[in-house]
């Protein structure tokens, strides 16, 4: 296929074949205005082609939002389409019917291959869904009549099965009046294929469509596990142990090791890509044990959840935390659920209510775009200005936060005998901040799932503050509060910084809280290529600091008083992509902000936590006084500010920044929900 060459020509990065690509497609359609309708067709067929291929690329690499383009551009010439995109849908008819023979022995296979990517796509993202339906219900039809007469070798039997398999996933969700039709056609189907599509099939129904057979989907499982042991592709033998062992838990708490040899498969299949790519990769395919975690948190058994968690997430077997966790359950089937090794609670509510509503309101609140994928005909609203939360709405957001997760029915008691908490999925609430305001205490989120080394005390501080308004205020304030205690703190020079100096400064163990105050940038489309600005010509990359820290028996501090900074992706598993929650672990705790935060804000947050660490508070206790203090109000937050500005702003620099500052921070959770501590 011509898209096939295109990802040769780019090195298969798949930035530049999607970059590729587009010119390519735009070639095409600009081309079309200078030629008959006969070789016109040949170019909607090339685009048609090109585009498929490109939708099907990146939806298998999870890059969903370029995968929504390409399925737009295989059947439309609008490249900077609006909210209503014109579809020549007629085009596929004319490839079916077309005198070209190439194209007409040809184009059965391309529109089936185009179809499991539209279904795929739909799926998992949700998106797309209507024109997803108006295909399902043109083409179901047709692949009735195959089931009947055969699968034509035109079509062949490999792309049918992989295309109806799809077809079968989506309207579980969608078309659930047909779908145990569909699936009794694959089950009578799976004898007569080769062993090649009977494990697709096995597959299939292990994960989706079982109910409607006449085996169970740990059966399908075992059958896969049984038959195709050989065939099973890198994470398929996960999947089908994960869905076995969540019917058969007890055999799964026995012996441990089978589990552990699928996990361990997985892991040597992406062995060879670097450490925040494998990080991406399993987030991305986090539902092939999403089913066994909530199933073991269903029936108490946290500590297996974490053994099942940890071994998947890559943690060395000796930094593993297994006990005193307490799990948060956010999507749980009738609200929350938490549980830990000594106790189990779920916080019912109107959950298919509840839930939607703040996803709604997290979305305008954040400026995101995060989706419900399995709920028809949920709106996905566009955002002003992508990831910039809307100060404006913070008390509808806290108000739906409380709505769903309840914590003021909670009392601290609940917390007792857990050092810190995991929350599934991870979504970007300020579940901290929450939890301080409505039960007088929190836990740090344990996003690395390691055991953490005690505090170090802190003796020696690197500021790093560049290229903000405020920078160059807060790195004089700061030393001077912390140096007033006898702390050591060295200020970069940031003229005559490097790149490698920074490294070699992050990665040195001489430092006991390094302190970072410049510009973060998450990046929500790839967001383990999210970037923090050092220097005026320099970015750092997340891959670049995903290096264990070494030289130390107890744990550091880095604060990022950065935009951003605690935002990671919801990828619907584990939070943990974006610089606070990937750089965290043992030797390393993470303050930071979970949306951007406006310049006099950050700088508060900052005074009032430097205030409290040369006070000789640990890191944790720190955070904590930090966001109670912003919690009681302008008066007691400025009573700390006025005190340090006095003493080390004679020249009344943040005075002029903090005027204009609102006079009710604590009404608003913009103001004291941003900070999040990861270890």
């Amino acid at each position: 296929m011509v898209a096939t060459e295109l990802q040769q020509i780019a090195q298969v990065e798949i930035e530049d074949f999607n970059r590729v690509s587009k010119i390519f497609l735009e070639d095409c359609i600009a081309a079309k205005r200078h030629y008959s309708d006969v070789e016109k067709e040949k170019l909607n067929y090339l685009q048609f082609i090109n585009a498929a291929t490109a939708a099907g690329l990146n939806c298998h690499q999870s890059l969903f939002q370029n995968a929504h383009d390409w399925l737009i551009w295989t059947l439309s010439d609008e490249i900077n389409y609006g909210n209503e995109v014109k579809f020549d849908d007629k085009r596929l008819t004319d490839f079916l019917n077309s005198k070209n023979e190439f194209i007409s022995q040809n184009a059965l296979g391309v529109i089936f291959y185009w179809l499991g990517n539209l279904f795929y796509y739909s799926w998992h993202r949700g998106g797309l869904k209507e024109f997803a339906d108006e295909y399902y219900n043109r083409f179901i039809i047709l692949v009735k009549s195959y089931f009947r007469k055969g699968i034509p070798p035109e079509l062949g039997q490999d792309q049918f099965i992989n295309t109806v398999c799809h077809m079968l996933a989506w309207a579980i969700n969608n078309k659930k009046d047909t779908a145990a039709d569909l699936a009794t056609s694959v089950e009578f189907i799976f004898p007569q294929v080769s062993e090649l599509n009977q494990k697709k099939i096995a597959m299939q129904l292990a994960t989706g469509g079982a109910k409607f057979t006449t085996k169970k989907s740990d059966v399908w499982a075992k059958i896969g596990l049984d038959h195709f042991a050989t065939l099973l592709g890198k994470h398929d033998k996960l999947h089908l142990h994960s869905i076995y062992y969540t019917n058969h838990l007890d055999e799964l708490e026995t012996d441990f090791s089978e589990m552990l040899g699928a996990i361990s498969t997985y892991k040597d299949s992406i062995s060879h890509i670097s450490p925040i790519e494998a990080k991406y990769e399993r987030a991305k395919i986090f539902g092939v044990i999403r089913g066994l975690i909530k199933k073991c948190l269903e029936e108490g058994k946290a500590k297996l959840a974490s053994e099942v968690l940890c071994s998947y997430a890559g943690v060395d077997e000796e930094l593993q935390a297994l006990e005193h966790q307490l799990f948060i359950v956010v999507n749980y089937d009738r609200g929350v659920l938490l549980t830990s090794d000594t106790s189990l609670e779920k916080l019912e509510n109107n959950f298919s209510q509840t839930f939607v509503d703040l996803i709604v309101e997290s979305n305008r609140f954040l400026s995101a775009k995060v989706i419900l994928d399995d709920l028809p005909g949920f709106n996905l609203e566009e955002p002003e200005n992508l990831g910039v939360p809307v100060k404006s709405r913070g008390r509808e957001f806290e108000s739906k936060l409380i709505n769903h997760y309840q914590f003021d029915k909670l009392t601290s008691d609940s917390l007792n005998a857990v050092e810190s908490m995991i929350v599934l999925p991870g979504l970007q609430h300020p579940i901290q901040a929450l939890m301080m305001k409505y039960m007088g205490t929190t836990l740090p989120i344990n996003a690395s799932l390691e055991k953490s080394l005690p505090s170090r005390k802190c003796n020696k501080v690197l500021l790093w503050c560049f290229g903000t308004r405020s920078s160059d205020i807060e790195a004089k304030l700061v030393r001077g509060i912390l140096s007033a205690s006898g702390i050591e703190v060295e200020v970069a020079d940031i003229l005559s910084e490097t790149k490698e100096s920074f490294l070699m400064k992050y990665y040195s163990s001489e430092y006991d809280l390094i302190w970072l105050a410049t510009h973060g940038e998450y990046n929500h489309e790839l967001p383990h290529k999210s970037t923090i600005e050092i220097l005026p010509e320099y970015t750092i990359e997340l891959s670049e600091l995903q290096n264990t820290i070494s030289g130390s028996d107890k744990q550091r501090m880095i604060f990022l008083n950065i935009c951003d900074g605690a935002t990671a992706s919801t990828l619907n598993a584990l939070y943990d992509i974006g610089f606070g929650a990937s750089i965290c672990g043992a030797s390393q705790a993470v303050l930071s902000h979970i949306w951007p935060i406006e310049i006099e804000s950050a700088l508060i947050y900052g005074l009032v936590y430097a205030h409290f660490i040369s006070g000789g508070k640990n890191y944790w206790e720190a955070y904590e006084l930090t966001v109670k203090t912003i919690l009681k109000g302008n008066g007691d937050v400025f009573r700390i500010i006025d005190e340090i500005v006095e003493k080390y702003d004679s020249e009344g620099e943040a005075v002029r920044l903090l005027v204009n500052l609102d006079k009710n921070i604590r009404d608003n959770i913009y103001y004291w929900g941003s900070g999040v501590f990861y270890n």
